[in-house]
């Protein structure tokens, strides 16, 4: 016997609770990292319980910058990730993507083959953004 799902605003549950799942799967990621971050877990619960939408000021709000160094010490196992040989900096984003920095300043995005790069961070937010909500097959 199929049980009907709860509907909102005329969606079923699945898609309305998606970004919550979501949230909550980054919250429960976080925890296993190394050295997580209790104020990360703590956003992630606030979004899921508000039940955000995941819009490019809350994928900008997952952001944390970090060393390289500290990346690889703490994150870099965790997220897979082969940094350029000249990056400087992470900003590390919700699912585990990143957008590197330089030492001259240039702010590196690697999606699937494809390398971009550029001296405005916003921009490869904003690629990011889209290439992940795509991905996560999220509507904003």
């Amino acid at each position: 016997m199929l049980l009907s799902l709860p509907q909102k605003n005329g969606e079923t549950a699945t898609k309305f609770n998606l970004m919550k799942s979501i949230y909550l799967k980054e919250a429960s990621a976080e925890k296993l990292r190394p050295t997580h971050e209790k104020g990360y877990i703590q956003r992630m619960q606030n979004l899921a319980e508000k039940d955000e939408p995941f819009t490019l000021a809350v994928f900008q709000n997952t952001g944390r910058i970090m060393t390289r160094f500290d990346y690889e010490k703490d994150q870099g196992n965790f997220c897979g990730h082969e940094l350029q040989e000249d990056t400087k900096s992470i900003i590390l984003y919700i699912n585990c993507t990143i957008i590197e920095c330089n030492f001259d300043g240039i702010w590196t995005l690697q999606l699937g083959s494809d390398l971009f790069s550029s001296a405005d961070v916003v921009a490869m937010e904003i690629k990011l953004h889209k290439w992940l909500s795509k991905e996560l097959k999220v509507q904003n």
